[in-house]
């Protein structure tokens, strides 16, 4: 399928521009590879099977966010994490990014004791479960979370969950295009994250 969708942008000449024929953004094909190349195990998926993965697509959104992506891979391989979870869609949603991914079932990861916790002590009958979600409660939970982090630090699983939502926040404020420093904007219900100049050029032709 992938292979289809690469012949039908060569043959349009679409894939120097970054846009996909299905009028979505889309990172230029050497970009992608050259993260692929970088980082193999986190984009082991790339080009995959439709059934399975949504990297078939592969990265769903501008060039401008290819730093973000790169950064992400970097403090995953740089925390040894990088061959453990496997992305499964990266994307463009309501201006920025969406980074999906899962963990590798063949890979074992450091559990600590709060982990353990968490999954051993999780309610299992419908009293403990409206106690355990009742507001008061999720209170006192965060509470006692932000002092676990500050005294024990954070969990390996929390760790990487901390990089991808830095990313993704970071996204808000760059350029998708061209990777300058942008804003989130409105246009007619699209919501993108574009910087002035390319917010000016959108209109005249594809970036």
């Amino acid at each position: 399928m992938m292979e289809f969708v690469m012949q039908q942008m060569k043959s349009t000449g679409i894939e120097k521009t970054g846009i996909l024929i299905f009028g979505r953004i889309k990172m230029k094909q050497e970009l992608e590879l050259e993260l692929v190349k970088k980082y193999p195990n986190l984009f082991r998926d790339y080009g995959g099977d439709m059934r399975l993965t949504c990297m078939t697509w592969g990265m769903s959104h501008g060039d401008g966010w290819y730093d973000i992506i790169d950064e992400i891979g970097r403090k995953l391989k740089d925390l040894g994490a990088e061959d453990m979870i496997i992305a499964t869609q990266v994307k463009e949603k309501f201006g920025t990014l969406r980074f999906y991914y899962h963990y590798d079932s063949d890979k074992k990861y450091p559990k600590s004791f709060f982990d353990r916790l968490g999954r051993y002590y999780y309610p299992r009958n419908k009293l403990m479960m409206r106690i355990w979600h009742n507001k008061y409660s999720r209170g006192i939970k965060e509470c006692l979370s932000k002092i676990r982090k500050l005294i024990f630090g954070y969990t390996f699983i929390e760790k990487i969950e901390n990089i991808i939502d830095e990313a993704e926040e970071r996204s808000s404020i760059t350029c998708e295009y061209c990777g300058e420093n942008g804003k989130i904007r409105d246009n007619g219900g699209w919501i993108t994250t574009l910087c002035d100049r390319c917010e000016e050029k959108k209109w005249e032709k594809p970036i």
